[in-house]
């Protein structure tokens, strides 16, 4: 037999015998456990079905924002050092706030807050030559953080608090003053409904008292204050 006839003959058996191991390929897959792959199909796609979510019940860090203006009343007590008089009063305010933060679960906001109430016109100036007082504006701040709950969103009821630092300025007619630094809190109810999506808007009712004082003026004294106020609320969340 000569090499041209083994050649060819051997050449076509080999071609024979690789067409057999390809059409046995497929099977030899499926009995492994391997499926192969479907045409037309998108593997990002089948992967991303496959992949979990992670999204539920978790935490989401959406973002909450909430501005509230109102109105309401202050009342200011001032404790001077011995050999001087207590003195009380209340006036009307103007009350606002700032919160700013996130929903890390369903139900409850937690972030930071600047609650304001502005009294235009309170009687706490010493007595003046002809015995009467020169009205003082008020101004009290609270900065801190807060959280704010949800029990039932549907029903849109909400509730919350905050602590931290305060300042109480009072700024008597024709004079000036350092603002007095201290602590305070504040907690809040109130009533919501859906606006949009992302937006509702009600209304609150906010208490806050404070406490601070200044011992590096001319004499030391203390002061309370506790601020009452209505409030409508415009939220994100």
């Amino acid at each position: 037999m000569s090499l041209r006839s083994v050649s060819s003959s051997f050449i076509p058996g080999c071609f024979a015998l690789a067409a057999l191991v390809a059409s046995l390929a497929p099977g030899e897959a499926r009995a492994a456990g391997e499926q192969p792959p479907i045409a037309g199909s998108d593997p990002a796609l089948e992967s991303a079905a496959v992949a979990p979510s992670g999204t539920g019940d978790g935490a989401s860090y959406d973002l909450y924002f909430r501005f509230s203006a109102g109105a309401g009343v202050v009342g200011v007590d001032m404790h001077p050092e011995h050999g001087y008089e207590d003195h009380s009063a209340d006036g009307g305010s103007l009350a606002l706030e700032l919160l700013v933060g996130a929903s890390p679960y369903r139900g409850a906001a937690l972030g930071g807050a600047l609650l304001l109430d502005l009294a235009p016109s309170m009687p706490l100036a010493s007595r003046t030559d002809g015995g009467g007082r020169p009205d003082s504006t008020v101004a009290i701040a609270l900065l801190g953080p807060f959280f704010d709950a949800f029990p039932e969103p549907s029903w849109g009821l909400h509730f919350g608090g905050s602590l931290g630092f305060s300042t109480l300025s009072v700024h008597p007619e024709g004079f000036s003053r350092h603002p007095l630094y201290g602590l305070g809190g504040a907690v809040w109810a109130g009533n919501q409904f859906s606006l949009s999506k992302d937006w509702s808007m009600g209304g609150a009712l906010r208490v806050v008292q404070t406490y601070t004082g200044d011992e590096g003026g001319e004499f030391d004294f203390e002061t309370s204050c506790l601020a009452s106020s209505l409030l409508l609320t415009a939220v994100y969340h």
